[in-house]
Parts: C-alpha cells; structure tokens; sequence
C-alpha cells in the first residue's frame, strides 16, 4: 500500500533547494521528484491552472513551502511526530504528491536526530484576498472538529473502518508575489490510497456499472489491486454473456437480475453502501452538516481495500460545511452526487454515483447510527 517512506526511496533529486530558517540557524530544504507521481503532476497542472487561473502558480510552490516551514509550525508539527523525544530537524526533504483546484499537496520527510518523520503539507492555492481564500484555515478547523467528534462518539469497530483526519498545525500565512496563502500541515496517512470511482464501459456488450478502485498506481501493491478489480470486471461482462446464452427466450432484466447476484457485483453494491455509510457518519457527526463541494473523484477519500470492503478516511470538508435540512434533504444529496469520469475530465463527462441504489440510500443513516456510542 502507501507509506511515505516508499515514495522516498524511489525519488530522485530534481535540482531544486532551498533553505528553512529555524530560531537559531538554517536548514536544506531537498525537492525531490517521483519517478510515477511527479510526471502526472507536471502533466495535469497546466490543465488545472487553465481550469482556476490567478491562483499560486506550482513553479512557485517550492518557494512557499520554504517559507511556511519557516515558521513555528514546523516544531509543533515534528513533536507530534515524535512526542517523547527531543529531536533536532537536521534537513526537510519534499515533493508534491497532489494538486486540485484548492489545494496541493506537499509531502515531507524531516532529517532527524533519530531518524525520520513523514507529514504532509496542505496548502491553498487561492490567494487570501480571493472569492475562495482561506480554504486552509477552514478546513483546518472543521477537520480538526469532526476528527475530535468522531473520536468520542464512534465504537471501537467503527474506528477501524471509519477515520476523519486530525490536522497537526495551522501554519501563518505566507507571501508570494504579493498574495497571502494559508497552509496546514497534517499527518500522512499510511497504507490507505485514493479512492476512485470509475465506470467499467463493456468491451463485448453494451454493459455499464460503477465501480471503485485506487486512483494513482504508484505501488506494485497498488497496480496488482487495480490490475485485479480489472479483471473482475472483465469476469462481469463475460458472466452477462454466458447467462445471455443460458437463458435464450428469458427477457433481458431476468438476465440482468440473475447478473447483479454474481459475487462481483454483489461486491461493489457492498462498497456502495460502505460508502454511503461513510458519507451518512459525515453528517451525523457535524450535527446534520455535510461538506458543500463533496466530491469522491477529487480525493476526499482515502481508502484501503480489505477484502473487498472499504476501509475510508476523510482528508477534507471540502468548499466548507452546509447546513442540511434534515435526513431527507441528505438522502437527496445522495441521488445528486455527481462525478467526473475519470479520464474524460476535459470532456465534462460525469456519472450519477449513487444512481439505482435507493435502497441502500434510504438505509445508510440508519446503519451509521449503529456505530456510534449509545
């Protein structure tokens, strides 16, 4: 799965440095560049940049992770990492690992006195004084509120498969090319990856359904998962045509009927509702709220797949929090839920995720009441 520490053994130095200037001297400051992730980064960001322009330009982003580092923030957040040790940070190795319209995403490696700590950095990509600034510090906060509800109000059980992040510090805002940008930094989330919802397009039949897998394959373990749930798609199509010929005179929705008992689609309706659930805890947990620009395919997410259930953690309340009317107006929400197709993002193509499964939107509120404490 993910850990910081694989994404470091195979990235090289990309030429960039700086410094960051701790109370009492100054320290290297590495950008490094992933054999995997840092092409589809440089790829995709001037589409993006197109998509939201006057934002922080990512030629840019070096220069302000100097400067946010720079700060006491870097402290609080590396004796979090390491609370009952005193280290001193000899050096902060990083790259961008991530970019949305409001956000990227810097991972760090901090060169240690005994040894080395991981986190991530937050940091907004609209500038303060903009319609969208001070993303940073409101997700900040309602992260660091919901995380703190979660904690007392999940079961154990549902810790396990349910965890909403706790960020780590808020950091000053920063300066760059006469723009303020605020930032936060975070924990990285170890073996979990982003979640993705995708559409499987039939190759032999005009067959379509949802279906979930890991979004970027930058792991052997992580590409042997995605090449399986493939595969397993590839199975669904064959069994429609195998039942097609089983049943010659039966009409097409017996056949389909008999199609959505097979284990693998049984699977991904399983999925749906893991996720669902997760979606309901969000707004039981934030006292009927949910996140005004939810989105699945833009990371909100992470997952890691256990024996085809998914484990999920929340990274964002992505655009804020909006206040619901009530259990309807949430189940609502959920037959609106519409995401981009990954692949046809400049296409505009989106599919209505929860589109089919009312039985499971009606009864995911109820399920998620189960896992919090009596």
């Amino acid at each position: 799965m993910a850990r910081a520490e694989n994404f470091f053994q195979v990235a090289k130095e990309s030429g960039k440095q700086g410094l960051v200037y701790l109370p009492d001297r100054s320290i290297p400051l590495k950008w490094l560049s992933h054999p995997i992730v840092t092409p589809l980064f440089e790829k995709t960001a001037p589409k993006v940049m197109e998509e939201v322009p006057d934002t922080l330009k990512y030629d840019r982003v070096s220069d302000a992770v100097s400067n946010l580092l720079s700060q006491d923030g870097l402290t609080t957040t590396i004796r979090s990492l390491f609370p009952k040790t005193d280290v001193e940070v000899n050096g902060v190795n990083a790259m961008t690992v991530q970019m949305g319209k409001k956000a990227y995403i810097i991972l760090c490696q901090a060169e240690n006195t005994v040894g080395k700590g991981y986190f991530a950095i937050y940091l907004g990509r609209n500038p303060n004084d903009s319609k969208l600034g001070n993303e940073a510090e409101r997700d900040f906060y309602n992260l660091s509120d919901l995380s703190d509800t979660a904690e007392q109000r999940l079961t154990d059980k549902a810790k396990r498969k349910y965890k909403f992040l706790k960020p780590i510090s808020l950091m000053e805002p920063i300066k760059v090319d006469g723009h303020k940008y605020s930032s936060f930094t975070m924990p990285f989330i170890n073996d979990y990856g982003e979640l993705r919802a995708d559409v499987y397009e039939g190759k032999k039949t005009p067959i379509r359904f949802p279906f979930f897998r890991y979004s970027v394959v930058f792991s052997k373990a992580l590409k042997s998962f995605n090449d399986s749930i493939n595969k397993r798609n590839s199975a669904i199509e064959d069994k429609l045509i195998h039942l097609a010929k089983r049943f010659p005179d039966k009409p097409l929705e017996y056949i389909l009927t008999q199609l959505t008992k097979t284990s693998g689609l049984q699977a991904i309706k399983k999925q749906m509702e893991e996720l669902l659930i997760g979606n309901a805890l969000i707004y039981l947990l934030s006292d009927g709220h949910f996140p005004k620009d939810f989105m699945v395919n833009s990371g909100d997410w992470m997952v890691n797949f256990v024996n085809d259930s998914l484990y999920l953690f929340l990274i964002t309340i992505r655009g804020g929090w909006k206040k619901l009317a009530g259990e309807e107006n949430w189940q609502e929400r959920m037959r609106q839920q519409d995401e981009v197709v990954p692949g046809r993002e400049m296409e505009g193509v989106t599919m209505p995720l929860f589109y089919g499964q009312d039985d499971l939107i009606l009864t995911a509120i109820g399920k998620a009441k189960e896992l919090l404490k009596k």
